[in-house]
């Protein structure tokens, strides 16, 4: 019994652009399968991009089940839930129109086999995906704008900083520093300029004052070193667009010549950071080779019946080689020499 394909796809990054949910789109289509007495299979993509079909578990699993025949059918709210791009759209419309499958869309059926459907189809993707371009490229301009205006452009606020409401009244967030953060900066950055610490010494003695990371995990010397390692903290931050990197100013945790200083020593000894891992404790003696005796494997016992046989022939050990054939001797006389450098006697 072939049953109906729910398809559900929506990209956290546009969730709230697309105006709809997994759960309303769940919702939209059981509904309009209820309706038409359909029994349904759900298939969903949550938070996955549709830019290509791998990767998608989903759409993997629902292209073998429509190839093994199993679905007469596939719900989806519009096109664009199948992909985002026009190629692998138009694979995965060949692969339904081969097996004899239906696109059902809240707005009308899509009958793949006649030309007028896969054509109303493919203009309909190709204006979702021109809408998404037109949207990615209106949010890239946006945040390369809010980067040069000075402002935060979106992404999470490095450590050390929080975001915080823009003070002249704007929409915009700006960074402002977090105090306990800040100070572990300096004070990580004073024991190994000032008091001869290591990276994993260093981490070693925040851990054991109990001031952990952002997650409430202890330190580990290699993410010191890389939270050390920010060119932030100087109070320039560079936000990489496309068309550029673009620098803005933002609060300052270290001053330019200590965080120069601080980039010399911890590069200087990188891999004497932390001490050698011993994997055991004891010391094993050297491997000696001695070859081993040749054993004779022990003769295999007769079988019963065959004991009851006179033994006739004698243990291999114990028999006779054959003898050599003798050698060969041509009789030809042009080849039978009796002495060198001379020939037999004419015979008359």
């Amino acid at each position: 019994m072939t049953t109906a394909a729910i398809c559900l796809r929506v990209s956290t990054r546009h969730q709230a652009e697309d105006g709809f949910s997994l759960d309303d789109q769940r919702t939209n289509l059981t509904t309009l399968a209820a309706a038409r007495g359909w029994d349904t299979t759900i298939y969903e993509d949550a938070g996955l991009s549709g830019e290509s079909i791998e990767g998608r578990p989903g759409m993997v699993a629902l292209l073998a089940a429509v190839g093994r025949s199993e679905h007469h059918a596939v719900l989806v709210v519009d096109e664009s839930r199948l992909a985002r791009e026009d190629l692998p759209a138009a694979i995965i419309r060949d692969r339904l129109r081969r097996a004899s499958v239906t696109l059902v869309t809240p707005s009308g059926d899509r009958d793949l086999t006649d030309p007028a459907a896969v054509l109303v189809a493919t203009i309909l993707g190709a204006n979702h995906a021109f809408e998404q371009k037109l949207r990615t490229a209106k949010t890239t301009a946006g945040l390369r704008s809010t980067a040069r205006a000075g402002y935060w452009p979106g992404d999470p606020a490095p450590y050390g900083f929080r975001l915080t409401p823009d003070p002249d009244g704007t929409r915009h967030k700006v960074l402002t520093i977090v105090d306990n953060e800040a100070q572990l900066i300096r004070d990580a950055a004073d024991m190994i300029l000032d008091h001869g610490h290591t990276t994993w010494t260093a981490a070693r003695t925040l851990n054991a004052s109990g001031r952990l990371t952002r997650s409430g995990t202890p330190w580990h010397f290699r993410n010191l070193a890389f939270q050390l390692q920010k060119p932030h903290h100087t109070g320039t931050y560079t936000y990489n667009s496309s068309d550029g990197p673009i620098t803005m100013g933002i609060p300052t945790i270290l001053e330019q010549g200590r965080w120069d200083a601080l980039q010399a020593l911890i590069r200087r000894t990188p891999a004497a950071e932390a001490p050698q891992q011993v994997l055991s404790p004891l010391r094993l003696p050297p491997l000696r080779l001695r070859r081993l005796p040749l054993r004779r494997l022990p003769q295999r016992p007769r079988h019963p019946l065959l004991q009851m046989l006179p033994n006739s022939r004698p243990p291999r050990a114990s028999r006779p080689l054959p003898p050599l054939p003798p050698p060969h001797r041509c009789r030809h006389p042009r080849n039978h020499r009796l002495d060198r450098g001379t020939q037999p006697a004419h015979q008359p």
